[in-house]
């Protein structure tokens, strides 16, 4: 199959920073020619090896059996990162700028508004509903305050009459509403049925009559307002995840300057609500249709787990939720060393057999919820912002037994910015220096968990400290893929009682902490929630953070709150619809494309449902079966087609495993790649089977599959 380039396709060549493959050379101008004369160049085999002194409790896990037999090598040294490597598998196309996610305002449109000749009263009209609609859109997506609208407002009446005066007619603001005080604080309560009725009439791809059931998932946590305050808000939100996942809605918020004083007071409307709708289900407005309402889960962090359910905290001798073992204090603290103690269950919670686990009756109780099996332990919190920042800690402050030293954070830190650039669109938050540790969100432990980690680490961490991180790793990654946690859920399992058990002996017997203990729980309600994901707090955390920022001024926090959503529940609502076929973006005309689709328009970008591909580095790896390739070109016949056509240069056969034990990397999809092909093919958008993460090592680079992407 020939390649058509255009006069600019030596911009899109392979990089001069690529090692040169076989066959591929460049001329003087940037162009590549084809030389028959060259042999091939085959993978660089390392001799060397992982310390063979591999710990026994990893050597005999039971591992599932699976097809793929590669053998692979598995290289440990001491080498640093090379920096002449950063620029390795460069796309050499002109880095544009990234757009802006938001829809400003059109100024073309506004000005069509400002006709002022208009042929009819009926047209000027439909303008000004127009022109209402775009401005309300406006002031919701960017947040503007009223002092800003009005001050708008008067300068565009002079030119459209019929706009209002005051942004809260503009913005259909409720002043209205019913607070009342209630366990040491305010709280006004939006609503269970209501709430969702208007989620899902706010979906324009949902036929409302043709739901039969909605599954709910239930979040209540503390939200800290102010730095120079005690004042706090404590939401009760919720999201759909049948028949679609949705973004978090609130039904309920209170406001104190602690958490509530009497939880029964505070949860008395919502567990009323729960009940009666759980039983009867919801009436769609102005029909017969009923529709069914099922609960989930309740998600919730540590402290607000306990609160909620009134039992013992993570403090506490027996505050493990899922497991009746009665800890040990030790260094002060409690730690839980047992990962086989007999299991709590619903039943028991409810007849509260165990009275120490106990501190009162939770409102809860009064509720279809299981108590134990519905109240499942939230990763984000637990492994993200637990586990892996303690062991980062110790690495960097724990003791001196096990603490790495400077020369460990400096190395580190220069690793985590050189792989920058390779870090695609979809982490949020690209990584920061061991210095900013503090700092860190959930996304950055968990990036550094399942993605980055084990190739950074590599040759720097101790072995024993590596092998016991890396299960750790494997665990994760298996139990958060759709792809691979059926499959591997006892294996997983298996893995993160490892894990906790040598823990101790790594790090001390005093480190069996709350958060180490739970991961031996964590396989248990994945078996009932599905992946990690489907039952995170990440989404939660996500809205509390927009909830913060309706918060404009100290005065009347929970009437702002009130006043932004009601102006953000009203007509303005956008919803971002991205089509199955995916939305393309930045044409251009730089190649290369195929001679079958050489009339096709050519594309730098397209955003899918699940994953965003770019021709640029960072977001243009994929995976498809079991190869590894980088996006060169992206076509379709139009932006409206349902034809994407994708131009692919893949990495030549030789791809082997990243590591070996416990398992095969391949056999999660996890390769080590190096040679590029020196021509391209094109594939189409089924033949994807994920976006891969491509991150250079040592003189190779490893791909790892987005867990997110899986088609």
């Amino acid at each position: 199959m020939s390649i058509i380039y255009s006069e600019s396709s030596g911009e899109n060549a392979i990089s001069e920073n690529v090692p040169r493959t076989p066959g591929l050379q460049s001329n003087e101008d940037g162009t590549s020619t084809t030389s028959t004369s060259s042999t091939v160049r085959c993978l660089d085999k390392s001799t060397s090896t992982e310390n063979s002194a591999s710990e026994e409790f990893v050597s005999n896990l039971r591992v599932p059996q699976h097809t793929v037999d590669q053998e692979t090598e598995s290289a440990c040294g001491p080498n640093l990162l090379p920096r002449d490597s950063l620029n390795l598998l460069e796309n050499c196309l002109p880095q544009p700028d990234i757009d802006s996610n938001y829809d400003v305002l059109n100024v073309e449109n506004v000005d069509s508004h400002m006709n002022f000749s208009s042929d009819s009263s009926e047209d000027s009209s439909e303008d000004e509903i127009s022109l209402d609609e775009d401005l309300g859109k406006w002031v919701n997506q960017f947040n503007i305050p009223h002092n800003a609208v009005r001050d708008l407002l008067a300068k565009l009446r002079p030119y459209h009459s019929t706009l209002p005066k005051d942004p809260r007619t503009l913005l259909k603001t409720k002043t209205d509403y019913n607070i009342v005080n209630l366990a040491g604080g305010s709280y006004y309560h939006f609503g269970t049925e209501n709430s969702i009725l208007v989620e899902l009439q706010s979906n324009p791809e949902l036929d409302i009559a043709a739901v039969q059931n909605v599954t709910l998932q239930l979040n209540i946590d503390g939200l800290p307002l102010f730095k120079s305050s005690n004042a706090q808000f404590w939401p009760i939100l919720a999201r759909t995840v049948q028949p679609y996942n949705s973004k978090p809605f609130i039904i309920g918020i209170f406001l104190g300057e602690h958490k509530p004083t009497n939880v029964q007071e505070f949860l008395q409307a919502y567990v009323a609500e729960i009940n009666v709708i759980c039983e009867s289900g919801i009436k769609v407005p102005e029909t017969n249709h009923i529709i069914g309402i099922e609960i989930s889960c309740v998600i919730c962090d540590t402290p607000a787990r306990a609160f909620v359910k009134q039992v013992k905290g993570h403090s506490g001798y027996y505050g493990c939720d899922k497991c009746v073992q009665r800890g040990f204090y030790i260094n002060h603290r409690i730690t839980f060393p047992d990962t086989r103690a007999n299991l709590r269950t619903d039943v028991q919670f409810d007849e509260m057999i165990h009275e120490e686990h106990h501190i009162g009756r939770s409102p809860f109780m009064d509720t279809p919820i299981g108590m134990v099996s519905q109240f499942p332990l939230d990763y984000m919190h637990l492994v993200c912002l637990g586990v892996m920042k303690r062991l980062l800690w110790l690495w960097t402050k724990g003791p001196v037994s096990v603490r790495q030293g400077r020369q460990f954070i400096s190395c580190i830190s220069r690793r985590l910015a050189d792989i920058t650039p390779y870090v695609p669109r979809e982490f949020l938050r690209k990584g920061r220096s061991l210095n900013d540790l503090d700092r860190w969100k959930a996304t950055e432990y968990r990036n550094f968990l399942v993605y980055t980690g084990p190739v950074i680490l590599k040759g720097i961490l101790p072995t024993d400290m590596y092998n016991h991180f890396k299960i750790f790793n494997i665990a994760i990654y298996c139990l958060a893929n759709a792809l691979f946690y059926r499959h591997y859920l006892n294996f997983a399992h298996e893995l993160l009682v490892a894990f906790v058990d040598q823990f101790g002996h790594l790090y001390g017997e005093d480190q069996y902490v709350y958060n180490v203990h739970g991961l031996v729980h964590l396989a248990d309600d994945v078996a009932r929630f599905g992946e990690l994901d489907n039952y995170s707090s990440f989404p939660f955390e996500s809205y509390l953070g927009q909830l913060k920022k309706l918060v404009r001024k100290p005065n009347a926090p929970l009437q702002q709150v009130i006043r932004r959503l009601s102006e953000k529940k009203a007509k303005f609502v956008q919803s971002m619809y991205i089509p199955l076929s995916g939305s393309v973006k930045k044409k251009h005309n730089n190649g290369p494309r195929v001679n079958e689709y050489q009339l096709y328009g050519q594309y730098q970008e397209i955003t899918l449902t699940n994953m965003f591909i770019s021709i640029k580095r960072g977001d243009n790896c994929i995976l498809s079966g079991e190869k590894v390739g980088l996006v060169r070109n992206i076509l379709s016949p139009s932006e409206d087609s349902l034809e994407r056509i994708f131009v692919v240069q893949w990495f030549r056969g030789g791809q082997s495993c990243f590591y070996c034990d416990p398992l095969h990397s391949s056999d999660l999809r996890i390769f080590k790649v190096f040679h590029l092909n020196d021509h391209v093919s094109t594939i189409q958008m089924r033949d994807i089977s994920s976006k891969c993460v491509l991150l250079p090592y040592r003189d190779q680079y490893v791909a790892i599959p987005l867990m997110h992407s899986f088609f």
